[in-house]
């Protein structure tokens, strides 16, 4: 059987979605549902690369909690830096980290 686990931020309006698979595999994405596709006008951005969510996003939203962000790293998020404030990032590292301790996502050696 296939199913799906989401979290939410509080408003809603960001989603990390986990599908499962019969045989085991299994895939996250992260929706957000306020910013629509540059390329795609009637759909919502979404990320589908667990890799840069859980890697490079992740250090982004500790680096910006940190207040030690990188120079690169306005220009590399353009897509969602319009709706970024502090809460927002607690929100979405709460939501890796809550999705980590679930094991949504190994990380490679």
């Amino acid at each position: 059987m296939n199913h799906a686990e989401t979290i939410e931020n509080d408003k809603g309006d960001i989603k990390l979605v986990r599908l499962s698979y019969i045989d085991h595999k299994s895939e996250a994405y992260i929706e957000f549902n306020k910013i629509m596709h540059h390329n795609y006008p009637d759909q919502y951005l979404s990320w589908d690369n667990a890799d840069f969510i859980f890697g490079k996003f992740y250090k982004f939203l500790k680096r910006w909690k940190n207040g030690r962000m990188k120079k690169k790293d306005e220009e590399k998020f353009k897509d969602i830096w319009p709706i970024l404030t502090d809460d927002v990032v607690r929100e979405l590292t709460e939501m890796l980290e809550f999705a980590l301790e679930k094991e949504w996502y190994e990380f490679k050696e």
